[in-house]
Formats: C-alpha cells, structure tokens, sequence
C-alpha cells in the first residue's frame, strides 16, 4: 500500500538571519491554504495552520460572507466535543447594524450577538455553511506546525483531522493509526469523511482483513464495504468523524516539511 502526500500549494520558509559570527535560519515555515464551498453546501472544515492562538475569528474568517440583515451570512457549526454550536460571520460594521451594538469587530457571532470566544484547534473539524449561490473560498494563513504529534483517540465519535496541511490517503500508515479491528466486521473502527454526503470505511489490521474479505497479504488500513484499501482520499484543510469502539488510545505521528 503506498500514501499519497501532497504538501500545501503556497509554502514559504522564513529569511534567515545573518551575524557577523553566523548564519542562524528560522525554523518556521508559514504558508497557506484553501478551502473550497459549494454553492448553498457544507464543508467539514479543519484547521491545520497555527495562527494568533488559532483564534476561530482569525483563522476561519478570510472569504466568508457578511449580510448586515442576517440573511446570507456564512455560518460556522463548531464542534465542542460533543454537538455543534452555530455562529454567524459579520463584519465589524454589519454586526453594530443587526446586533443594534457599536464598536463591533469582524467575526463569528452567536444569536445573541455575542463574539464566539474559541480556539480552532488542530485535529478538529467544523462544517463551514455557505448560503451563496456562489462558490467560496475559505483561506486559511498560518505557520505549519512540523515534529511529533501526539493526540487523544476518544471513545465514540469524535471530529479530527490530519494535523499537518497534507492532502493523504485514509490508511494506518499515516502516523499509524491505533484503530480498533475486529476480524468479524463488528467493533471496527469506522472513518466518515464528508463530501456532500458521508462515505464510510472500517478500520482493518492485515491479519483481520484477510480473515474478513478472505484476502492474502491485506495490511492495516481503512477498507471499503468490498474489500478495497486506501478508498479515499482526504483534501488539505478537510476534517472527519471517527467512530472508536474501545478505551481511549494516543494517535502519535511526526511530519517535516523537506
């Protein structure tokens, strides 16, 4: 089984810095990337940038639409842990005018008028709702956070993403994915990733998938209802749903940009 990657399209590695002893280079690597909405659809959004304490009104505003009656505006259902909470992108200017308030700032606000206060976390995803008849597109600008990752699979269901701006293949292979596999079918890990409606595949190790879809040579993965791994392919920027079926269980995986 072979991963695709495919690193951001825009990266920029930051000036080093020369002294009259040395040459001393910034390990930061800033980049960027977009996040394509349909007309009147949903897009299950991640943040995969570090910017401003990754502050959901700096992060996930640049391209969004702002109506000062409240009708068109761009809406963002965050993901909390558990259920989503809805706000709607203003304009600074478009919010004093539906919100009745003065001063206000551009961001994402809740129906009472008051300015969302969350982080957009990586390895985390949010349906982004665009209302336009056009297409958008949500930019996102930030640092690419490089080295070891470590994150918590929880028991149940739960958003993600890939942490780094790659787009891959859904398989183990990216970070190694501590999945639960069953060799009958029935407590597998399942994956749902979105793009106008939910494909679904289950978490397999080598040995469980050629007892199930009485193959040879199977390796750990994500496979399809038929038997097919790596089925999918998940874009920079795109968030998902896991399903885990046990204890909760540490995902680590390590990325550098070459």
């Amino acid at each position: 089984m072979r991963t695709k990657t495919t690193i951001l399209s825009a990266v920029a590695l930051a000036a080093g810095l020369l002294s009259a002893s040395a040459q001393v280079y910034s390990a930061n690597v800033v980049g960027y990337y977009n996040v394509a909405v349909a007309a009147h659809g949903y897009q299950l959004i991640a943040n995969q940038l570090t910017n401003s304490a990754n502050d959901i009104n700096v992060v996930a505003g640049q391209g969004c639409i702002s109506d000062p009656a409240g009708a068109n505006n761009t809406v963002l259902f965050f993901w909390g842990g558990s259920g989503f909470s809805s706000y709607q992108y203003f304009k600074g200017a478009d919010a004093d005018t539906y919100f009745l308030n003065s001063g206000s700032t551009d961001g994402w606000y809740d129906p009472t008028g008051t300015k969302a206060v969350a982080a957009l976390k990586q390895n985390s995803g949010h349906f982004l709702f665009n209302p336009a008849s056009t297409p958008l597109t949500n930019t996102f600008v930030g640092q690419v956070v490089q080295g070891p990752f470590t994150r918590t699979v929880k028991t149940g269901f739960d958003t993600y993403s890939v942490v780094p701006p790659v787009g891959t293949n859904v398989d183990s292979t990216l970070g190694g994915f501590p999945g639960t596999s069953d060799s009958n079918g029935a407590n597998n890990d399942v994956i749902y990733i979105y793009n106008g409606g939910y494909s679904t595949y289950q978490y397999f190790t080598g040995a469980d998938a050629d007892t199930y879809f009485l193959n040879s040579g199977s390796v750990n993965g994500w496979y399809d209802p038929t038997g097919v791994s790596n089925p999918a392919q998940l874009k920079v920027g795109q968030g998902f749903f896991i399903h885990h079926f046990t204890a909760p269980v540490t995902w680590n995986s390590t990325f550098t940009v070459q």
